[in-house]
């Protein structure tokens, strides 16, 4: 048992190491090792595949071909010793593909066919048992991607709903929502684009405004999906030498007829003077219903809400006016909030004036170019601003 011992190292040595030197204990020790380390086919496998795994000799010299004969002649040998002599013929050439075979497998197959041929031995080198092996798993990675496959595409289908469900729409991008049907039309949800739409192109100007801007929809090329100051197709109108950035059939050819606000003027619209205050700026906010010549100077602006809300108004820029007016029509569209006061409301050529009451509200004023934050403003609430 001593000898026995001496002989061993590492984890054979560790197999039978609690075992104490004495003459009853050596056959213990012997069926440990046989259990442990017997298995005749594995150490033949070892020794085959040690021989496939030899590195070929690339430089001629004496040391270097003493190394090859002498890792080949030990391999040799002990397949000899092992009943496995290639001389005569005692080792088949399935053993030999075998181990190749086996090299070739990924680690995690190569344990599956090690479970198989577990429990006999004589599996290791049946190649038909092999093929049908390999065969099996094939199968079965096939049918586990395809299930991933199916489950994934489920996956990134219902993320795509729920993250269109889910998306909200912003005034930053001009309420751009993207819609499931790309050949629906935006305004009446027909089967057709918006350019064909009889509803649309029915509409007047200012209300072609208004349905773009409650459907969401770019102010360049009428589509949805980005915001207005990136668009693709952003230019000039074009129409009638209009060089403001929208599409034509957004273009207003001209305003209601005007004269002055100081020669002819309602008595809710003329100029109205609080008592002790006069603003760096006064902006009259309308929107016309006609289209003819202008004597005041116009531009087109969005007036936005506390919540994000816009409307395409026109401002009519009169440098007699002291304060800032806004028709009540809009403020109650968008819901301005704000405060009432009285004020004192004089007409060209009226030394008395008239006390009103009149609701001052709060807004935005932004230009319709680009996407800006704009202007904070304050107007006063009036029926109407020209006739």
């Amino acid at each position: 048992f001593s000898y026995l011992r001496s002989s061993l190292s590492g984890s054979a040595l560790a197999a039978i190491n609690g075992l104490s030197l004495t003459a009853a204990n050596y056959p213990a020790a012997i069926a440990i090792l046989k259990n442990r380390f017997g298995r005749k086919d594995v150490v033949i496998q070892n020794h085959i595949r040690k021989l496939l795994e030899v590195e070929p000799c690339v430089k001629t010299s004496a040391e270097n071909l003493q190394v090859l004969h002498d890792e080949l002649n030990l391999h040799v040998r002990a397949l000899g010793a092992l009943g496995k002599d290639l001389n005569s013929s005692r080792i088949t050439a399935a053993e030999i593909l075998m181990e190749l075979f086996k090299l070739k497998l990924p680690i995690a197959i190569r344990k599956k066919w090690e479970e198989e041929i577990f429990t006999d031995e004589t599996k290791g080198s049946d190649l038909d048992m092999f093929f049908s092996f390999l065969l099996k798993q094939v199968r079965i990675e096939q049918s586990v991607v395809k299930t991933q496959t199916l489950g994934q595409l489920r996956l990134t289908k219902a993320m795509k709903t729920t993250a269109t469900a889910e998306r909200v729409t912003t005034t930053s991008a001009l309420k751009a929502k993207i819609e499931p049907r790309l050949n629906s039309c935006a305004v009446c949800n027909g089967e057709h684009t918006i350019f064909q739409c009889e509803q649309f192109l029915r509409a007047t100007p200012d209300e072609r405004w208004s349905l773009c801007s409650k459907r969401g929809l770019c102010y360049h090329c009428l589509y949805k999906g980005h915001l207005a100051n990136r668009c693709s197709r952003r230019k000039p109108c074009g129409e009638a030498g209009c060089t403001l950035n929208h599409h034509r059939l957004l273009h207003q050819p001209g305003t209601k007829e005007m004269t002055p606000m100081r020669d002819q003027i309602a008595a809710e619209d003329h100029r109205i003077v609080e008592d002790g205050k006069t603003p760096d700026h006064a902006v009259l906010l309308a929107k016309s219903e006609t289209r003819k010549n202008i004597l005041l100077q116009t531009a087109n602006a969005f007036i936005e809400n506390e919540d994000g809300e816009c409307q395409m108004v026109m401002c009519l820029l009169d440098t007699g006016c002291q304060q800032s007016l806004v028709r009540k029509k809009i403020a109650n569209q968008l819901g301005l909030k704000g405060h009432f006061e009285h004020v004192k409301i004089t007409r060209l050529g009226d030394s008395c004036g008239q006390h009103k009451r009149l609701q001052r509200v709060k807004f935005r004023l932004k230009d319709v170019r680009n996407n800006r934050e704009g202007l904070s403003m304050e107007a006063l609430c009036v029926p109407t601003i020209c006739k």
